[in-house]
Formats: structure tokens, C-alpha cells, sequence
């Protein structure tokens, strides 16, 4: 029986480097939801959570939100992305996507200092999913006193886990705004007044 049925292994067994796994490598890569408040709150849900409504409708609550605060930033991003996490005083911040707590629709969130090293009365003002550290992609930011500046965004592929300097601020600055761009795309950037000034992202010093 042994001799009429005996095959060679078709696969060979091979020992990996160091035969452990890293969270990442059981996590599916799957389309979520991030939604961040004005006084730090974030969650991740899944994008079922919200379906499509008719016209008409009143639309779902984002979730219950602490006194005074409100919703700022509301994203689609995957599990495996990096989120890069602009403070006020000019600190990038960065953590896995899935390292977000899961959350209902109706939880309040986690607070953000839980999940990254703030300092006291630090806050965060934008957050970039990243998947790709593309040599041909920006960041632009634009600080509180009208300072603009544009930094290629392979140059925040490692960032320790008590976060690094994004841009220098002067006294009494903050940086407000933080977007993906590549050199051919336009930005138009609004003031309280109403005035808009449109250029192009290739403009802006590094």
C-alpha cells in the first residue's frame, strides 16, 4: 500500500525567522470608521454602522459627546493604516489604526491620552490615515498665525512612540490644519472673514 500510493511532499516545511506573530499579521485589513471630538474622544466602528438613508431623513448621531464638545474629524481608513496625529504645539504623533478601540455608535470614545504620549493641555488638531509612505506625497500644514509649510511624507515613517517635531512654532502659534497632497494638487484655504486664497500645493516652502 505504501509503495502504490506513495507521493514526494509537494510543499516543503521551511522554519520561519523567528516563528512569532505581531498583532498586525491576524488583523484583517478592513475598512473602518474614525471619528474624533474637539476634546480628544475617539472611536472606530465598522462602516455598516451607518447605512445608506433616503432624502428627507434626519440622518444617525455620530454618538453621545461630553459637554461642549463636538465632532471634528470623521474618516474612512483600514485597519494595517498608519494614523499620523497633529498636535496644536506642532508634535506628530503615530499608531496603528486597529490600536483605536472599537466602539458602538453611541459610546462616547477613548481618550486620546490614552493611546499616545500627550503632555498636558496638548491637543490634537488633525489626523492622516496613511497606507503607503509614498515618495511623491505631502503634508501640508498650516499654523494659526498664517504660517504655511509642505513636508514630504516618507520623513514621517518612524516615529517614536513619544512623538516628534512636525513643525516649529512661534510663541503664541498653533497648528490648526494638516493635509495629503501631492506637488499637481491645489489647496484653498478659507479665513474667519471669508477671504479664500487658492494655490498650488507645490508652492508651499518645505
Amino acid at each position: 500500500m505504501k509503495n502504490k500510493f506513495s507521493n514526494p511532499r509537494p510543499s516543503m516545511l521551511e522554519d520561519t525567522d523567528d516563528g512569532q506573530l505581531e498583532d498586525i499579521d491576524v488583523i484583517p485589513n478592513e475598512e473602518m470608521i474614525l471619528a474624533l471630538s474637539e476634546k480628544g474622544y475617539v472611536k472606530r466602528m465598522k462602516p455598516n454602522t451607518f447605512n445608506l438613508q433616503n432624502r428627507g431623513t434626519i440622518g444617525k448621531s455620530v454618538g453621545k459627546l461630553k459637554v461642549n464638545d463636538s465632532m471634528s474629524d470623521f474618516l474612512v481608513f483600514r485597519a494595517h493604516d498608519h494614523v499620523l496625529y497633529f498636535s496644536d504645539k506642532g508634535t506628530v504623533y503615530s499608531a496603528r489604526a486597529y490600536k483605536i478601540p472599537e466602539c458602538s455608535r453611541t459610546a462616547a470614545g477613548t481618550p486620546l491620552v490614552q493611546i499616545l504620549s500627550l503632555s498636558d493641555g496638548e491637543r490634537i488638531t488633525s489626523i492622516i490615515p496613511v497606507s503607503e509612505f509614498a515618495e511623491d506625497q505631502f503634508l501640508l500644514m498650516l499654523t494659526m498665525q498664517g504660517y504655511i509649510k509642505r513636508v514630504s511624507l516618507n520623513l514621517f515613517s518612524s516615529i517614536r512612540s513619544i512623538g516628534i517635531i512636525a513643525i516649529q512654532l512661534v510663541h503664541g502659534d498653533e497648528l490648526k490644519w494638516v493635509r495629503l497632497c501631492s506637488n499637481d494638487d491645489f489647496v484653498a484655504m478659507a479665513s474667519h472673514n471669508g477671504m479664500v486664497m487658492l494655490s498650488q500645493c507645490s508652492k508651499a516652502s518645505c
